[in-house]
């Protein structure tokens, strides 16, 4: 048995995750947090994910920028928690490349991304 709120991911094979469109991001171009629906097959909402960091985090780092998310259940609980610390994208940083720690329950690392360079690739790898 794993982290509690978890147990209905082991009765589906996949997911669907939908971000939610900002039509102030669409005419202003300005970036706002990202928010997502997680589906199952039958198009029932399973989750919930909000990206937390501030506006001035989003415009002037990009892509690459640090983030908090919040993944919740219908109910609202926190089931999952996401951080990325700030990290160089480039490729000639190979010692500041991006990391993710997965926590579940909130505050307990379930798991770690980290991308590492192979053969002039960046590829992401799963540590415990």
């Amino acid at each position: 048995m794993g982290p509690a709120g978890l147990e209905y991911l082991a009765m589906v094979d996949h997911l669907l995750i939908k971000q939610q469109v900002e039509m102030l991001e669409i005419f202003t171009g300005w970036e706002s947090a990202n928010k997502y629906r997680v589906f199952n097959t039958l198009g029932q909402d399973v989750f919930f994910a909000r990206e937390d960091n501030d506006c001035c985090t989003r415009m002037c780092c990009g892509p690459g920028r640090p983030f908090e998310m919040n993944i919740v259940d219908n109910i609202g609980r926190e089931i999952i928690h996401i951080v990325r610390p700030l990290r160089c994208q480039a490729c000639c940083f190979p010692c500041c490349l991006q990391e993710l720690e997965i926590q579940s329950p909130p505050g307990q690392v379930i798991k770690t991304l980290t991308m590492i360079m192979m053969m002039m690739m960046m590829i992401m790898m799963i540590f415990r």
